[in-house]
Parts: structure tokens; sequence; C-alpha cells
């Protein structure tokens, strides 16, 4: 009984494992890593239930209701205190206009680093004259590799 109930497991997460990726990726924005996980997350929860499935009547629908539901416990999580920032300003009062020399990426490079890191970025002129750069960078929480619980330092 049990083989069988793995075996039609093993057919299920494979069937069910692109189109469950593809919802995941869809409400994570395309963060493919966490929607990756949420996917891994959703199956373990289908396998603790393989023997009760019988009562479900629609394990497809019900696979995309523990998926919806993981993201939302994900979204909770971070919404708890784990979303610290770094906030960086950089403001002048002058009238910029550059060298002509530069060889850097200048602000399309420093946009394209802020967002590899998930944060904020603006640019532009002030209101009161000069030139303002802000990018605003998430913070990690800490935590312990043996528990997985959040270090004091990032309980704050």
């Amino acid at each position: 009984m049990r083989r069988r109930d793995d075996e039609s497991y093993r057919l299920f997460a494979t069937s069910r494992s692109p189109a469950l990726y593809r919802s995941a990726c869809l409400m994570t924005s395309g963060d493919t890593r966490l929607a990756e996980d949420l996917v891994q997350e959703t199956l373990s929860r289908m396998y603790t239930i393989r023997g009760r499935k019988r009562c479900i009547d629609n394990p497809d629908a019900y696979a995309m209701t523990v998926l919806v539901r993981a993201y939302l416990a994900h979204r909770r999580r971070r919404s708890s205190g784990e979303q610290q920032e770094l906030a960086i300003e950089v403001a002048d009062r002058g009238r910029g206009g550059g060298t002509g020399t530069d060889t850097g990426f200048g602000l399309v490079g420093m946009r394209e680093r802020v967002a590899l890191l998930r944060g904020r970025f603006t640019a532009g002129p002030r209101p009161e004259g000069g030139f303002l750069v802000a990018a605003r960078l998430p913070v990690p929480v800490p935590v312990t590799a043996e528990t997985g619980e959040r270090t004091a330092a990032g309980a704050a």
C-alpha cells in the first residue's frame, strides 16, 4: 500500500511541479529561488498528506492552495520585523555636468547593483538645486545555522 502511495506521489509531483513553479514565479515576481523553495515546501506538505489524499477531491487545486498558503506565510515572516533597510543618500548643491572623461557606469551601474540586491534606487535633481542619489538596501536578519532561529541582533 505504501509503495503504491509513494509511486502515485512521485507521479503527482513530477506532473505538477512545472505548473506549481510557474505559479510560484508569478507570485514572487520572478524570484526563481524563492519560487523553487515554495514549490519544495508545497510538495513536502503534499507528501505528508499522501495517505489522506483520497479525501481530497481535487489534489491539483489543493496543491495550489498549499502553494498560496506557503507564499503568504513567507510574506508574513518577512513583514514581521525582518524588513530592515540600509538607507544611503548623497546630495550636493552643484550643477553637475561631469568631466566628459568618465569611464565608469555611473547611475546606470548604481541602479543595476541596487536592483541585484533587491533594493530601491532614485537619482535626480533636487527642488532646491543640486542633485540627489539615494539607495535603500534590505538588510537580512542573521539566522543561526543550528536552529534556523533569528539571532538577538536580528530580532530587534
